[in-house]
């Protein structure tokens, strides 16, 4: 689900996993304003923290994982698209009230599960990744496809690095 290979981290490895600087400085440049984006998105997201003060997501911690959930999520559905050209989904009974593009979405959503408090508490400060809830807020945020299924009035991402 993830493209890693252009994050804030992978973007410094060539082709043959060689670490060097392999962007022009426009790249560089173009790719760090798009990316403080991410950054700003996700350092707005919180989590009840102890007493219930809210503790903020790095979202300077969080950047590679989120700009690949981003990507990740695009070409996910991308595949999947083609896919069901050739093998069409069977609508599920009970949730005709989606289309299978939302159930898409739906089914990725479902896919990051939960947190218990403590957890989300320790891992905010460690962990690479924004709590479960966040990756799927985000990551559809910055869908143009899940806005489109769901038809949201405002289809731009909120924050689009390719």
């Amino acid at each position: 689900h993830e493209t890693h290979a252009f994050d804030s981290i992978g973007r410094h490895y060539d082709q043959n996993g060689n670490y060097t600087d392999w962007w022009t400085s426009s790249t560089v440049k173009e790719f760090e304003e798009r990316a403080e984006c991410f950054v700003d998105q996700y350092h707005k997201y919180t989590v009840p923290g102890p007493e219930e003060k809210p503790l903020h997501v790095n979202g300077r911690l969080t950047l590679a994982e989120n700009i690949a959930d981003a990507g990740g999520i695009t070409a996910a559905f991308g595949a999947w698209q083609i896919r069901r050209m050739e093998t069409p989904n069977e609508n599920l009974p009970g949730l005709d009230f989606f289309s299978q593009e939302q159930l898409f979405f739906v089914s990725y959503a479902n896919s990051c599960g939960k947190s218990r408090k403590e957890t989300a508490i320790n891992r905010i400060y460690t962990d690479p990744h924004a709590p479960k809830w966040a990756r799927v807020l985000g990551t559809m945020a910055n869908s143009r496809d899940f806005k489109e299924s769901f038809k949201c009035v405002d289809k731009e991402p909120t924050c689009e690095l390719w």
